[in-house]
């Protein structure tokens, strides 16, 4: 390892940039930073396309909240993935195996 490189251990013992480096997967910060951007673009999406979603779920009557909802945390998913896609892109981590 990186003497360099200060890394915190988590309760089980492992540390996180270790973890990463040697099994070549998304680390708790990368994948909580990727959720949190997720969140606040779905966020700031969803400010910009409300009237449109509230138009489009109005037929569904009383199921048009259930679908508001079923839509906010589908496309809040679909970034978060997407965004920690692009990171593993990024870093040279996606095809490799």
């Amino acid at each position: 390892m990186n003497a360099s490189r200060t890394t915190e251990r988590d309760g089980r013992g492992r540390t996180d940039a270790a973890e990463t480096d040697r099994t070549g997967t998304v680390g708790r910060v990368e994948h909580y930073s990727c959720g949190l951007v997720g969140l606040v673009v779905t966020a700031a999406a969803l400010l910009y396309f409300y009237p449109a979603l509230v138009a489009a779920t109005r037929p569904l009557y009383l199921l048009s909240s259930v679908a508001l909802v079923f839509v906010v945390i589908t496309a809040w998913v679909l970034v978060w993935l997407s965004l920690e896609l692009v990171w593993e892109w990024r870093t040279g981590r996606l095809f490799d195996s």
